[in-house]
């Protein structure tokens, strides 16, 4: 039947924002939202740690065709969020990006702080007013860059 399926806790916390389900994969400090076969398939295992590939394939079949099952099991197994029992899984699962598009920028456009938090580890910062600024063209240059991508 096939070694047993678990969930590798120490890579994956679940969260939800506003209704939505999200995966935070901590290896990778990635965060995915998650769609409703990979809940089902978190779930059964939660619920039944005897599950192996192919009864837990079996299992959902009512709900998901066999392709979109292997592929979810597949995409889990290779972030290292589900291994076969006993099996340790990779320190840090590689994970091969065909592309990644840029949805925010941050711009620090003054090195001066005011605030003078007494946790800080910034130790260079300077006076607002002794701050170095961003220039104009290096801020245009970042938000066409992000419209761009």
């Amino acid at each position: 039947m096939g070694a047993p399926l678990t969930i590798v806790d120490n890579n994956l916390h679940e969260v939800s924002v506003e209704g939505r389900a999200y995966i935070f994969h901590i290896p990778t400090t990635s965060l995915f939202e998650r769609d409703s076969l990979t809940g089902d398939i978190l779930q059964a295992l939660r619920d039944d740690a005897r599950h192996s590939r192919a009864s837990l394939t079996q299992a959902l079949t009512d709900r998901y065709t066999q392709r979109d099952i292997e592929r979810a099991l597949g995409e889990l197994q290779s972030l290292a969020l589900i291994a076969n029992n006993g099996e340790r899984a990779p320190a840090e699962a590689g994970l091969e990006l065909k592309s990644f598009p840029l949805t925010s920028v941050v711009l620090n456009v003054n090195t001066g702080c005011n605030l003078s938090c007494t946790y800080c580890y910034k130790e260079d910062l300077e006076k607002p007013g002794a701050g170095k600024k961003m220039s104009f063209e290096t801020a245009r240059d970042a938000m066409e860059m992000l419209l761009k991508e």
